[in-house]
């Protein structure tokens, strides 16, 4: 005659088939880390000055992101920026002489 399942066994039975209880299941997510870069960092990292780097970043062209009065950006969000090809100053390189 067939032994019937019961709860005293089941555990038995699921450790001998390697199943594991969905409450001992545990699931480790590193949290994705977000790193905000200052502006002289940017600077560095574009090869540009740091007042050029305030002023595009005053101007909207960096995807920045503001701390009260500080400016930082997303270092992410500027590798995609710059594979994307970035934005130019306004007016181009070649400013008019009024």
């Amino acid at each position: 005659m067939p032994r019937l399942l019961t709860e005293s066994n089941e555990s038995e039975y699921n450790t001998a088939m390697g199943v594991v209880p969905k409450s001992s299941l545990t699931i480790h997510c590193q949290p994705q880390q977000l790193r905000l870069l200052t502006m002289k960092d940017v600077a560095q990292r574009l090869g540009i000055s740091l007042q050029r780097t305030y002023e595009m970043g005053r101007l909207g062209l960096l995807p920045v992101v503001r701390l009260g009065r500080q400016l930082r950006v997303e270092e992410g969000r500027l590798t995609t920026w710059i594979q994307n090809g970035g934005r130019g100053l306004p007016g181009g390189w070649k400013r008019n002489s009024d």
